[in-house]
């Protein structure tokens, strides 16, 4: 909650709208009056400036994963099923491993098995271009608590209106490109990325970021090749997916 309020706050103000409306004792957004913004002291910044300072706030209110302190890992397991990048300040999904038992990550069906199972893929989207297919309608849905986990129901562990969230959060969604792309990492071969992240898939990751010139097509990042790999395809095609939340910060390609 306190992430939305920063968020909001800080748009208001570079929105202009702060001479209106602000937050009042409780913590509350409400009416104040012009005569007291009016009294209230502040700094002295041209346009540019100010826009700089706003723009900082709203990102540093979507930042998920605290900054690494000293001696401290890039990538920290948080113990429930997912990691935090303290670089980028981006929240990840951890897999489990294709043979794991309690996920029924074995079942040949992917149906039986858990949400974040390495094996399973999914489609981008089922009208070519539109992002509804099941990496959206039924992965992220899942993750996200909008449709329970079919294992809960096959162990008989579902009850009415039950919400099982990764982590707790309701925002998981795919990564860009530039998010996939910054966590490959040369130094660990052949996967290309951390082990903390645990088991990987040689296969191609679906990313969220369409072709700029075919929305038919969408990029993804693989971890079959030399440093890895990203490309294209039809977003028809089956692929794997990782989940990912917060805005990153310092991304680039």
């Amino acid at each position: 909650m306190t992430n939305h309020r920063q968020f909001l706050v800080a748009f208001m103000v570079a929105a202009g709208v702060g001479a209106g409306a602000g937050c009042n004792g409780n913590g509350d957004f409400g009416f104040v009056q012009r005569s007291t913004m009016a009294t209230t002291e502040r700094p002295s910044m041209d346009a540019p400036e100010l826009a700089t300072q706003y723009a900082q706030i709203l990102v540093d209110a979507l930042v998920v994963c605290p900054p690494r302190s000293e001696g401290q890992p890039r990538f920290v397991d948080n113990g429930d099923g997912t990691m935090c990048d303290s670089q980028t300040g981006l929240m990840w999904e951890k897999k489990r491993a294709a043979d794991d038992a309690t996920g029924r990550c074995d079942s040949r069906s992917q149906v039986n098995r858990d949400v974040s199972c390495v094996n399973n893929i999914y489609t981008w989207s089922s009208s070519r271009q539109n992002p509804n297919g099941t990496a959206f309608t039924d992965f992220l849905a899942r993750l996200n608590g909008v449709i329970t986990d079919e294992l809960d129901v096959l162990s008989h562990n579902h009850t009415e209106n039950r919400v099982d969230q990764l982590g707790g959060y309701s925002d998981w969604r795919l990564p860009t490109i530039a998010e996939l792309v910054s966590i490959l990492d040369t130094t660990f071969h052949p996967r290309w990325i951390d082990p903390v992240f645990g088991p990987v898939a040689l296969s191609p990751y679906w990313s969220s970021t369409s072709h700029a010139l075919d929305a038919e097509y969408a990029w993804w990042v693989g971890h079959s090749h030399e440093a890895g790999t990203w490309w294209v395809d039809s977003k028809s095609d089956s692929m794997h997916v990782r989940a990912v939340r917060g805005m990153g910060k310092d991304l680039r390609l």
